[in-house]
This record gives C-alpha cells, sequence and structure tokens, in this order.
C-alpha cells in the first residue's frame, strides 16, 4: 500500500513539472528596413540618409557624397519600389498627395533643391495645381521666402509676401518694431514702395518716434519717396528739431526732391547758421534740387 502510494505521488510529480513549463515569447520582429539597401547599391560610397515615409508607398533618402556629409546632398524618393530624383520624384508622387499640402511640402522640401526647408512659421496651401509654401534656405544667414512648386513640373519660383486682412502696413509695421534688424529693414524698404495708402503716414510716424537712429533715417529717407498730405509739413519740422542729423539730412533733402518751395527760407536758414554739419548738408543738396 505504501509502496502504490510513492509511485502515485511520483507520477503526478512529473506530471506537475511538464505542466507548468512557460513557452518562449516569439522575437519581435525586425525594423522594416524598405528599400534601404536598393537605395545602398544604387548609390555605392555615398551615405544614405532615411527612409523617412510618405504614405505607405514613398520613401524619401538623401544621398550625400564627398567628404561633408552636413551640405546639402541629393533627393531621392522610392516609389513603388522605382528609384526617382528631385523634380522627377516629385511630380510622379504629387498626384498621389493633390489634397494633402503638408505632404507635399515635406517632398518639395526633401527633393527640389532650390526649396531649402519648410517652415512651420506659415501653413501650405495646394491650390489649382500649385503648392506655396514658407521656406529658408542657406546657412548660417538663412533667407526666409515665399515658394509656389508647379505639381505637374516641380519647378519652383519665388512668390509675393501674401497681404494680410486689413492690408499690409500693420505687418510690416509689426516687424519694423521687432528685434532682428534684417527683417526690419526688408520690412521698411517694402514700406518704402508706398503700395498701400496708409503707407505714407507710417513712414512720418517712423521717423518721429521708433527707438533706433537708423530706422529713423531711413524712414525719413523713403518718406520723401512715398509723400502724402502731411509729408511736407512733418519733413520740415524733423529739419528744425535739433540731435539727430541723419534725420535732419533727409528730411533737408527730401523736401529738395519734393520741390517744396516753401521750405525754401528754412533751407537756407539752415544751411547758413546751423552747427549740424549733416543737416547743412542737406540743406545745400535740397536747396539744389529745388533750382533743378
Amino acid at each position: 500500500m505504501r509502496l502504490s502510494i510513492l509511485v502515485i505521488a511520483t507520477a503526478l510529480l512529473a506530471c506537475s513539472k511538464e505542466t507548468v513549463a512557460v513557452p518562449m515569447k516569439a522575437p519581435d520582429p525586425a525594423p522594416q528596413a524598405g528599400h534601404r539597401a536598393q537605395v545602398e547599391a544604387a548609390f555605392p560610397g555615398a551615405l544614405v540618409q532615411g527612409p523617412s515615409l510618405l504614405g505607405a508607398s514613398v520613401e524619401l533618402y538623401r544621398i550625400v557624397q564627398g567628404e561633408r556629409p552636413g551640405a546639402g546632398g541629393l533627393g531621392i524618393a522610392v516609389i513603388d519600389g522605382e528609384i526617382l530624383r528631385d523634380s522627377a520624384a516629385f511630380v510622379k508622387l504629387a498626384p498621389r498627395f493633390a489634397g494633402d499640402a503638408p505632404a507635399l511640402a515635406q517632398a518639395a522640401a526633401a527633393l527640389l533643391p532650390a526649396v531649402g526647408t519648410a517652415l512651420p512659421d506659415h501653413p501650405p496651401t495646394v491650390e489649382g495645381g500649385t503648392l506655396r509654401l514658407f521656406a529658408g534656405q542657406g546657412e548660417p544667414m538663412r533667407t526666409d521666402r515665399w515658394l509656389t512648386v508647379d505639381l505637374a513640373t516641380g519647378t519652383v519660383q519665388t512668390a509675393p509676401v501674401p497681404a494680410p486682412a486689413g492690408g499690409p502696413v500693420p505687418a510690416l509695421l509689426a516687424t519694423i518694431a521687432g528685434p532682428n534688424d534684417i527683417d526690419r529693414d526688408a520690412a521698411l524698404q517694402l514700406l518704402g514702395r508706398c503700395g498701400d495708402p496708409a503707407a505714407a503716414d507710417a513712414l512720418l510716424t517712423l521717423a518721429q518716434t521708433h527707438p533706433v537712429a537708423a530706422v529713423r533715417a531711413e524712414a525719413t529717407r523713403l518718406a520723401a519717396t512715398c509723400p502724402g498730405p502731411q509729408t511736407i509739413t512733418t519733413l520740415m519740422a524733423l529739419l528744425e528739431t535739433p540731435g539727430d542729423g541723419q534725420v535732419r539730412m533727409h528730411a533737408a533733402q527730401g523736401l529738395g526732391a519734393l520741390k517744396a518751395q516753401a521750405a525754401r527760407d528754412l533751407l537756407q536758414r539752415i544751411l547758413a547758421s546751423d552747427s549740424d554739419p549733416a543737416a547743412k548738408a542737406g540743406a545745400r543738396r535740397g536747396l539744389r534740387a529745388l533750382d533743378e
């Protein structure tokens, strides 16, 4: 009896050892490399960067050749297993993303050298077969600009800055009030093109109130090229105000350029007795312009 109990216990113990075995977890599948090996074979010796995926069937790569891996490179796309480059790749994939402006902007930046880097400051749009995007190019002094890309040809062109609601002047003034010297000067020159009726008064306000002396002087110079009802009166007031020689010089020259005969006596007085050499030089040129 004791022997049979011992035999049964041994058998049960053996069964329990077999049933508690834990199956091994299957390994995770290896990450998909797409067509990278095919791309590397097509460009032997080059540094292949990517892929970044665009949809389910497009892979974008950057091919860098030479000794400067960080400088530029060739943009290619693998579309349904076919390797295409630059504009040919963009034109091939564009119909697949016709309504997806962010995807098209990503593809344009990756494949078209003239685009540079698509910037998030303004969202891209697609209208009438044309992609419009905001992009930057160049290091370390990057140039930001609006571009259009023809979806049928991949042709890239610089586009005019879109006019914001309420006209361009408020946006230009906001930039001129900012800290970036390059952007500020560019906005000031655009304001001086006088493309908006409000530009004349805006320039006169800048000439009188902007905290940066160089901006005041340039705004005074531009005011004469974009005259309004108050331009001559304001320029005369600026010329009579001491302490800002460059502003006074440009005001005097502007009065001459505008043929402001009402300012002749003031110009003669500044030339004869003022102690500011810049103002005197401007008055001399202004009087000469009045007599031409």
